[in-house]
């Protein structure tokens, strides 16, 4: 399998970014309320009690991450999305079999994730490929097309996530093109990923991270030798 250069290049070039950066916490859940409804935006699951966080004091030399300390996030990061892909309500699984796990962060409506959607299918021939669909770009769109799919069993989503991006599957199939039904649990689904996409600080869409809680430099996948390079690196 060889990667796809022109693809990255196009991709380095117009990354969707967030506009703020968060820090990495430690304690973040993906299966953990409350999260916000992705199309109207208003909470899915209420918290028990509202409380304030102490305001933060502060200081002229703001506390900085050891290396013990982003080893521990990294940790904690690739335990966490393990556990939500395990789960199977949140997740699209490109594959299976193979000795390392690639996770990727995704909007259908990202002209970059569009333009990465190749690559990610061919390296799934290699890796586990587990996607976690967000809502970041397309918003009520996103969520509208893609609730369904995550409703739908798992050993059909990936075909499902495929037509997403393939423009001819309505026409090849018109049955595709009738309204899909509502799917509150994946409306919550996708809900849950957005509150993971900020609360792990993932800097947009797409973002691929390896299993070892390591998110994957644009660079290490231009070519086959990059990737198993950075992959077989130290943490």
């Amino acid at each position: 399998m060889v990667l796809t250069l022109t693809l990255l290049a196009g991709f380095v070039a117009g990354h969707v970014y967030r506009a703020e950066a968060i820090s990495l916490p430690v304690s973040v859940d993906i299966a953990s309320g409350p999260v916000i409804h992705p199309v109207n935006r208003q909470p899915v699951l209420a918290p028990a009690q509202a409380t304030q966080p102490a305001p933060a004091q502060l200081t002229d030399h703001p506390a900085r991450l050891t290396e013990q300390d982003m080893t521990e996030a990294r940790q904690l990061l690739a335990q966490r999305l393990s556990t939500a892909a395990a789960n199977g309500s949140y997740t699209v699984s490109l594959s299976t079999g193979h000795a390392r796990t690639l996770y990727l962060f995704s909007d259908p409506e990202c002209g970059n994730c569009r333009i990465f959607e190749p690559t990610i299918q061919a390296l799934a021939q290699q890796f586990n490929v587990v996607i976690f669909p967000v809502t970041l770009v397309g918003k009520s769109v996103t969520a509208t097309r893609v609730a369904p799919l995550l409703c739908a069993p798992a050993d059909k989503r990936a075909a499902l996530w495929r037509d997403l991006f393939d423009i001819g599957a309505g026409m090849l199939n018109p049955a595709q093109q009738t309204t899909p039904p509502d799917c509150d649990a994946g409306l919550d689904a996708l809900a849950r990923n957005d509150m993971a996409l900020d609360m792990f600080g993932l800097p947009g869409t797409p973002t691929v991270i390896s299993d070892d809680g390591r998110m994957i430099p644009l660079q290490a996948m231009t070519s086959d030798e990059a990737l198993k390079a950075f992959l077989d690196s130290n943490p």
